[in-house]
């Protein structure tokens, strides 16, 4: 995907969120990044775009759906 981000001390925002590698999120920071990506995942959200058959539509149906299974891989790593 893009840049690894190092724990502990990254901030997640919705400019880095997309470049998670969830295997190397720390085990007690699961949680805290888990509120996080679901603060964006609502943001965002708040955006949808009108036009269902727009180009901007479709990216932020992708963003989302990428920010869900990122939230459900932190999920399964929470309930190992």
């Amino acid at each position: 995907m893009g840049n690894i981000i190092n724990f502990p001390g990254s901030e997640v925002t919705p400019e880095n969120v997309f470049s998670l590698e969830v295997n190397n999120i720390p085990q007690d920071k699961l949680e805290d990044t888990l509120a996080k990506i679901e603060e964006i995942y609502e943001e965002l959200e708040q955006e949808e775009p009108e036009d269902t058959e727009s180009e901007e539509y479709y990216e932020w149906s992708e963003m989302l759906e990428a920010l869900d299974d990122l939230m459900d891989e932190i999920q399964e790593r929470l309930d190992d």
